[in-house]
Order: structure tokens, then C-alpha cells, then sequence
């Protein structure tokens, strides 16, 4: 029978100061510590800690239009199952967390009835943990971390309109993701679409009753664990839904029907098996769900 037990507390300071009308500053410090226990195991445990700061900074241009900076650091510990080898029943004593470097800044406007924001970001990440499907003693795949650093950069542009009875809402991110050291140098990161944006109508004739149909599209992106680039693109799609909904006296009652096009498309692809080969994670078709709530 095996024990596996985490571990994990934290503290964390956080203040915001203004010292103009129109500028605040915001700023923070986070310590993290976690221990894992595996039981039967040698050795029987591991720990790891996180020192992590955040700085942020917003100000008013005009009326509802702000410029905003920020900086942080941020991190993933290893899973447990990640950590824990089930067939040796020993731990990955080589593993360590992953973390990463944020920056972002940007402009947000609004008038009240039409608003709109462009976002620049930038991800720098330290021994991103990834699972190699051609990794371990025997070649069946293990979880290691990167050699190196990666980065995930792009932009992201949102707007939105409403009048009384309709508003429409778009939203698009555009990201470059490659790993800029070791074995894998100059590749791109896996399951990270360059291009990805959603879109959204909503129509209220009246109190009661609305009308929802929005759409997603995810470009091309590489099967999940293909860290060679070697076997191609998972294909775009696009997703369409629409929503029903009434409300009454406290009563609210919809339906919803999604991917209203019935078309067939996989969300995920990752390589796995032995030998390796590419796996689909097919998404449903068209299909409905009819739900009521009651409110007290």
C-alpha cells in the first residue's frame, strides 16, 4: 500500500499605496514551503521552498482610460505523481520546481458603452517540468525538467460594445512560445496555439428572455510532449454555441446547445505509448443541456 502526503504552507505580504490621485503602486512578498512523504520509499521524503515578489503599478491617464505595469515571479512544484515512481517505488530526487518570471503591461480604455484593452506579456521560465515520452532508465517516458529556460511571449487585444438590447464582446492573444537553451533549443513549446480568439453576441429583447451565441477559434499547435517538433500540428477548429435563457420571478431557465455545427475536432493531442505515436482526446459533438435554477 503506498502513503503519499504533501505538505504545503505559505505567508504572504501584500499593500498598495497612492502617492498621486491619478498613480498606485502595489507591491508583494510570498515564502512557499512544501514536503512530500512516500511511504514505502527510499529515501522517504522531499522538500522544496519559493521566495517569490510581485510589483505592479496602474495609472489614470483619463476618466476610465490607465496605463499598468507588472512584475512577478511565480512557480510550480512537481505533482505527486510526478514525484513518485510506481515501478521502482522511489522518488525523482532530481526534479525540482519550476519557475517562472512575468511581465506584462498595457492600456485599458472605456467610454461606458465601448471599451477596449491591449496587453503585452512576457514569460521567462526556469526548469519547466515537462513529461518526455522517450524518457526514463528504460525509454517509456518520464517526467524531467527542461534544461534551460523558455519563454512565452504575445499580446492580447480585447473589446467589447453594448446598447440597450445588444452587446458584442471579442477577444484575441497571439503568443510565441520557444525554448531558448538546451537539448531542445530554438524549439517551439507544445500545445500552445499562436493563435487563439473568441468572439460573443448577447441579445436581450426584453427583461426576461436573452440570446447567447459565441464562438472560439484555436489555431494549429503541437501535440502535447513533441519536444523534437517532429510529428506535425494538431488542426484549428472553431466552436460555435448558443444559449437560450429565461428569468422569472426568481426562476431561471435555459438551453444550451453546444458545438451547434456538430463539428468534429480533438481539444488535446499528446504523444504516448511505446512506441511513441500521437493520441487524440476527442471532443464531444452537438450537444444540449436544459437546466433550471431557483433563487431564495
Amino acid at each position: 500500500m503506498f502513503t503519499l502526503k504533501k505538505q504545503n504552507s505559505a505567508f504572504y505580504l501584500h499593500d498598495e499605496i497612492f502617492p498621486h490621485s491619478r498613480l498606485g503602486i502595489s507591491g508583494g512578498y510570498r515564502y512557499d514551503d512544501v514536503n512530500y512523504h512516500f511511504q514505502p520509499s527510499s529515501p522517504a521524503g522531499t522538500d522544496f521552498d519559493q521566495h517569490l515578489a510581485t510589483v505592479g503599478v496602474n495609472f489614470n491617464i483619463a476618466g476610465a482610460s490607465h496605463f499598468y505595469a507588472s512584475a512577478a515571479k511565480s512557480f510550480r512544484y512537481p505533482l505527486l505523481d510526478e514525484l513518485f515512481n510506481f515501478f521502482s517505488n522511489t522518488i525523482d530526487t532530481t526534479l525540482r520546481p519550476q519557475r517562472s518570471n512575468s511581465y506584462e503591461t498595457g492600456l485599458r480604455a472605456s467610454t461606458g458603452t465601448v471599451s477596449g484593452e491591449f496587453n503585452y506579456f512576457h514569460v521567462h521560465s526556469h526548469n519547466e517540468l515537462f513529461f518526455n515520452p522517450t524518457g526514463g532508465v528504460f525509454g517509456f517516458g518520464a517526467n524531467e525538467n527542461l534544461d534551460g529556460t523558455s519563454k512565452r511571449q504575445g499580446v492580447e487585444l480585447s473589446a467589447a460594445g453594448r446598447s440597450e438590447t445588444l452587446s458584442v464582446s471579442g477577444h484575441y492573444t497571439y503568443t510565441n512560445a520557444k525554448i531558448l537553451e538546451g537539448v531542445f533549443v530554438g524549439r517551439t513549446i507544445p500545445n500552445v496555439p499562436r493563435h487563439r480568439s473568441t468572439i460573443e453576441f448577447a441579445f436581450q429583447p426584453t427583461q426576461a428572455i436573452g440570446v447567447i451565441m459565441n464562438g472560439t477559434y484555436v489555431g494549429t499547435r503541437l501535440f502535447e510532449s513533441d519536444y523534437q517538433n517532429t510529428f506535425g500540428n494538431q488542426d484549428r477548429y472553431v466552436v460555435i454555441n448558443l444559449k437560450l435563457r429565461h428569468e422569472q420571478d426568481r426562476v431561471n431557465t435555459f438551453i444550451e446547445v453546444r458545438n451547434l455545427t456538430d463539428h468534429e475536432y480533438a481539444d488535446y493531442g499528446v504523444l504516448g505509448g511505446f512506441p511513441v505515436e500521437r493520441a487524440f482526446f476527442p471532443s464531444p459533438g452537438i450537444n444540449v443541456r436544459v437546466g433550471t435554477t431557483l433563487e431564495f
